[in-house]
């Protein structure tokens, strides 16, 4: 009776010890698919890969349809050490600017055209400071190269929208003496003024960890720009 018992309780045994192993087989199999998985996925993330949606089709009211037969294609260009996918039309008739966003190495910036206009647009701007300079030394450079984004006589400084471990970004924003200057002195109009320091559409600064004596001036614009803002990659050293 006690042997029969024991042989019961080794089997028993037994076949908790084979559960047990092909349970842990199975994790670890479908860890390893996990890991894989999540491994193709962040490969493919750093292929820098065009946006899901054609341009623009972003701001379609049908934007299944639409990306059936877009007006624009995505296209990556490489100047003034940087990297991104540019909006190209493919269907003149259809397409809001003139020209594909292009670099241009002298004003260290990419630019693009508006239909009818001659003059181009900055979309993204490249400035350079010291390493161990703060964000804020490039003010002077924006005021002097980008002046309707600092208006005469107002003193600005940089707020901090958004941080992680590889990018900061920044805001324009007025000094407390500038902000109360210019309340002072619209509070009396019936039109809206212009702010002190930045624009109403969208933009922002960023700078990167890995690239300190650079940083990027984004402006996004009203609408969506013909550019993907993430992706925008520095591929060469701090120049």
């Amino acid at each position: 009776m006690n042997q029969k018992l024991i042989s019961r309780r080794g089997n028993i045994f037994r076949i908790a010890v084979i559960f047990v192993g092909v349970l842990i087989v199975v994790l670890l199999s479908a860890i390893g698919y996990l890991v894989a998985s999540s491994n193709d996925y962040f490969a493919f993330k750093d292929k820098n890969t065009p946006p899901d949606l054609p341009y623009d089709c972003q701001f379609s009211s049908d934007q299944n349809e639409c990306a059936k037969d877009p007006s624009y294609t995505w296209i990556q260009k490489e100047g003034i050490g940087l990297r991104v996918w540019v909006a190209e039309c493919i269907k003149g008739e259809n397409c809001s600017h003139a020209s594909t966003p292009y670099f241009n190495k002298d004003e260290q910036a990419l630019l693009y055209t508006y239909v009818g206009e001659s003059d181009a647009t900055i979309l993204l701007k490249k400035f350079h400071k010291q390493p161990t300079e703060p964000v804020e030394s490039v003010i002077s450079e924006i005021n002097r190269e980008i002046p309707f984004l600092i208006a005469d006589g107002a003193a600005c400084t940089l707020e901090e929208l958004e941080k992680s471990d590889t990018f900061t970004r920044y805001l324009l924003k007025p000094t407390e003496e500038t902000a109360q200057k210019w309340k002072n002195k619209t509070k009396n109009t019936e039109y809206l003024p212009r702010i002190p320091c930045g624009t109403n559409a969208v933009y922002y600064l960023e700078t990167r960890e890995d690239h300190p004596s650079i940083v990027l001036l984004f402006m996004l614009g009203q609408a969506p720009p013909p550019f993907d803002a993430s992706s925008v990659e520095i591929i060469e050293g701090d120049h």
